[in-house]
């Protein structure tokens, strides 16, 4: 029996809506949950052909990660949690979550979960205090440090939303789940796995 595997197509269109959030930035909240939807798609595919008998004989590290990837999948773990896993188990030592691209990956997460999990945003309103300056919401500092938005003017409230739903995020977030992809792909030795791992990403790209 064949299988169809879409995390690629779900990837495909985030980038679409990339393109069309630069005409229209609130197509950019298409591609901050489209591209996460496909690196969970693409989780679950790299899962089933890890689990495949297709696979071949595996080595030590790769028959405790099937075991331990079906128990978390069983337990209903979080995405970031089988992503330190995999990590882990592939590079046989810890993922140091504070270096790149991990430390975005794991803040992009609750990213992710704010958008998903919207709830109402306390903003000031009225005229500009000319005496009181208003801290950014953290996700708007860390974009900006980052350069990846503007930084915020503090002499205006602002909310948090419209600071992170604009095409430049959009184009971060697909990015990085790209970059977390391709270096699973280098950690993995079994040529067959490789190859086969390869197949789901072969078109997949960073946005320029």
């Amino acid at each position: 029996m064949a299988k169809i595997y879409y995390s690629g197509h779900i990837f495909s269109v985030a980038r679409k809506s990339y393109q069309k959030s630069l005409d229209d930035k609130e197509e950019s909240l298409a591609t901050i949950i489209l591209s996460s939807i496909a690196f969970e798609a693409f989780l679950a595919e790299f899962q089933d052909i890890l689990l495949s008998p297709v696979t071949g004989n595996l080595s030590k590290k790769l028959i405790v990660l099937q075991a331990i990837l079906k128990n978390l999948e069983d337990e209903k773990a979080s995405v970031s949690l089988k992503v330190q896993t995999i990590f882990t188990i592939l590079n046989e030592k810890p993922l140091d979550k504070g270096i790149p691209p991990f430390q975005d990956y794991f803040f992009l997460i609750k990213i992710r979960n704010f958008l998903i999990h919207k709830k109402p945003e306390k903003v000031e309103l009225g005229f500009t205090n000319s005496a009181k300056t208003y801290t950014p919401h953290k996700f708007v500092k860390y974009l900006s440090d980052r350069k990846i938005i503007p930084k915020s003017n503090t002499a205006n409230a602002t909310n948090c939303y419209n600071n992170i739903v604009v095409p430049s995020v959009g184009k971060w977030t697909f990015n990085i789940y790209i970059k977390i992809i391709k270096l699973i792909l280098k950690a993995i030795s079994n040529r067959r796995l490789k190859k086969m791992t390869q197949f789901l990403t072969q078109r997949l790209k960073e946005i320029k």
